[in-house]
């Protein structure tokens, strides 16, 4: 399947009319080409969706067989408005260089000491894991 900027959009819509209030044969002949062409379309939609499902379920496998690390990190962060942010987050690392977000914890900038110490705490815990710290003010602050 085919995506385009990541996604694929399949958009299945359909309007029926009460026959009942059909009188005109050619009316009646048109509204049964219009649905037989929505069925077409929407058993089109209905193995596409299909075909998805398998190819979730094929990365699924391969997420759960693929190498990984886990990376835990500390950074600060200087917003816009001048407030100070310090994130904790642990990833797990794939082979294939995709990454999913485990766990994300923010602290204020005043709980600076709160998010070094729960880093370092994280550190003894987890020793097996890779550890990336960058607290330090830019240059441009």
């Amino acid at each position: 399947m085919e995506y385009r900027n990541g996604t694929k959009e399949i958009r299945a819509t359909t309007f029926l009319y009460d026959p009942r209030g059909l009188t005109d044969m050619e009316k009646l002949k048109r509204r049964d080409d219009y649905a037989r062409k929505d069925i077409e379309r929407l058993e089109n939609a209905l193995s596409l969706l299909k075909q998805y499902r398998l190819e979730l379920a094929k990365r699924a496998q391969e997420l759960e067989t693929m190498n990984s690390h886990i990376k835990i990190s500390l950074v600060r962060e200087k917003h816009w408005k001048g407030a100070v942010f310090y994130f904790i987050t642990k990833e797990r690392i794939y082979s294939d260089g995709s990454t999913a977000v485990l766990y994300k914890e923010k602290y204020s900038g005043t709980k600076r000491h709160e998010a070094i110490k729960n880093f370092k705490q994280l550190k003894n815990e987890f020793p097996q894991c890779d550890f990336y710290e960058d607290i330090t003010k830019r240059n441009w602050e």
